[in-house]
């Protein structure tokens, strides 16, 4: 009934935006995580052709990612602070965004696979430049709407919380470059 209720006071075309994004963000993530599981089983197989096909996978699903995250923030400051951030808020005071863990076990196994992966250079290069442009993405989020603003991340023990300064430059200094280098 409460979330119900809350639904029905924020009905908007902002929050909804923002739930189908990372709702489509969390799939993809655990897509980005199967693909990484397979390439790593292909690579210790010494099966290129399995290896290039889910290099093709791998780009797909990151172009994919940078696209939710640009869906997810098609919305103006004002709405991202009065449609997204107040019924979040309300619905659970402690909510922090990394409810969903599908992301840390995701990069734990980017940096696993691509540590024993040999050759495919090009291959390589090409992923780690498409990763750094949905790691923009997700910079350009935080940016635009959290940079010293309210956020959903507001109370987030990763030390990143996006309406903290410090935390939003964590993100673009040190959480962001470690990501695509992971790749290189």
């Amino acid at each position: 009934m409460t979330y119900a209720k809350l639904r029905q006071a924020y009905a908007s075309e902002a929050l909804m935006v923002w739930i189908i994004g990372h709702r489509g963000l969390f799939v993809l993530c655990r897509e980005l995580e199967r693909s990484l599981k397979l390439m790593e089983h292909a690579i210790l197989s010494r099966d290129d052709g399995a290896t290039a096909r889910q290099f093709q996978r791998l780009s797909s699903i990151t172009r994919a990612c940078a696209v939710a995250f640009k869906v997810a923030g098609h919305m103006t400051a004002d709405e991202y602070d009065n449609m997204v951030v107040k019924p979040m808020i309300e619905a659970d005071e402690a909510f922090t965004g990394l409810w969903a863990r599908d992301h840390s076990s995701m990069l734990q196994q980017l940096r696993s696979t691509f540590s024993q992966l040999k050759g495919f250079e090009a291959e390589r290069a090409a992923v780690k430049l498409i990763t750094a442009v949905m790691v923009k993405q997700h910079e350009r989020i935080c940016e635009r709407f959290a940079k010293g603003r309210p956020s959903l991340n507001r109370q987030a023990r990763s030390g990143m919380a996006a309406n903290d300064q410090d935390g939003y430059q964590l993100l673009r200094d040190r959480f962001g470059p470690r990501h695509v280098d992971s790749v290189g």
